[in-house]
């Protein structure tokens, strides 16, 4: 998909493939045993060796949205 089919599409439309997105990506990671899970374990690695940090996800806890 190109960034001018992304730009067209309608937002729910949008955020479905961004969430399908995301999940491949973690997926992956998960496979490639190079996912870190954890608020301190992610903030241990970001210190340690910072180039190694693609993105991090931090998730919203429900009763804060």
């Amino acid at each position: 998909m190109t960034l001018e089919e992304i730009l067209v599409q309608k937002p729910t439309e949008r955020a479905q493939c961004a969430g399908k997105s995301l999940e491949d990506a973690l997926v992956s990671a998960k496979d490639n045993n190079s996912l870190t899970v954890g608020v301190y374990e992610c903030a241990k690695v970001m210190n340690l060796d910072p180039d190694s940090v693609s993105f991090c996800v931090l998730a919203m806890d429900e009763e804060f949205e």
